[in-house]
């Protein structure tokens, strides 16, 4: 029993708002990310029957897409720096998502390489007091877990 509590006593849950995004080749600081989707790994099921049993075994597997929400200040425009870039330079892209600890710490880096493959400039609205969120969708090419 006392180890168990040494052991669980020092676990903490990562938080979903202590995270950096870097880009490689966009022009955009990491403080106008306003969320990000993580990497998803999609695996095709391949059924086979044998006999009276089916049997299900892991085929192909691939990179889903993912989903980067900006924060589009009045100055300087992310809407013009997104769109000068996406038409200009439609190039891969290294982006780098950072788990950080309470003070600071790096705690778990993804490196993904994507292509830029859809872009939403938002919606706006009358009605609504929300600031305007841009969503970027990358086409993921490669992800690697590097801690």
């Amino acid at each position: 029993m006392k180890n168990e509590t040494k052991l669980f006593g020092q676990l903490e849950p990562k938080f979903k708002n202590r995270f950096i995004v870097n880009f490689d080749k966009f022009p955009i600081s990491s403080w106008l990310c306003k969320s990000v989707i993580c990497p998803r790994l999609i695996v095709d099921v391949i059924k086979e029957t044998k006999g009276d049993e089916d049997v299900y075994t892991a085929g192909t597997k691939k990179w889903d897409n993912i989903q980067i929400e900006l924060l589009d200040p009045i100055g300087p425009s992310t809407t013009s720096l997104i769109y000068e870039h996406a038409f200009n330079k439609n190039e891969e892209e290294m982006i780098s998502v950072e788990l950080l600890d309470p003070v600071g710490m790096v705690i778990e880096a993804w490196e993904i390489k994507g292509k830029l493959v859809k872009v939403d400039f938002g919606k706006l609205d009358v009605t609504d007091e929300d600031p305007v969120i841009i969503t970027l969708d990358f086409e993921v090419i490669t992800a690697n877990l590097l801690q």
